[in-house]
């Protein structure tokens, strides 16, 4: 992503993320009891109320662009559910390993 489209996408983000704060009070979401962390509803209302919220939170939530943790020149970094593990992988030939250990570092060092 070039610095236009990270702007255009945190912009986008940003507008979601205001859309998602307004949830909540939409839904009266904060009148549901919680019981170890989670919605407890007591009634069919609250049920019905929990999970609209739920599908609307999810729908807005799916609409985030996904941000690079950084830009390296022309290239673009970016996390993906499996990047830890992906780092952890056994590369052979070993020389291609220790070229993907220094990239690695390179990222960390330029992506803080």
């Amino acid at each position: 992503m070039d610095a236009q489209q990270v702007t255009a996408a945190r912009v986008v983000n940003d507008r979601i993320d205001g859309e998602l704060r307004t949830l909540a009070s939409r839904y009266r979401i904060d009148a549901i009891r919680t019981s170890g962390g989670r919605r407890v509803p007591s009634s069919a209302d609250e049920q019905a109320r929990l999970d609209a919220y739920e599908a609307a939170r999810a729908r807005l939530a799916a609409r985030r662009v996904h941000l690079p943790r950084c830009t390296l020149g022309d290239a673009s970094v970016f996390d993906g559910e499996h990047t830890c593990a992906q780092l952890a992988l056994q590369v052979d030939p070993p020389e291609v390993m220790t070229q993907a250990q220094r990239v690695v570092e390179l990222v960390k060092q330029h992506c803080r």
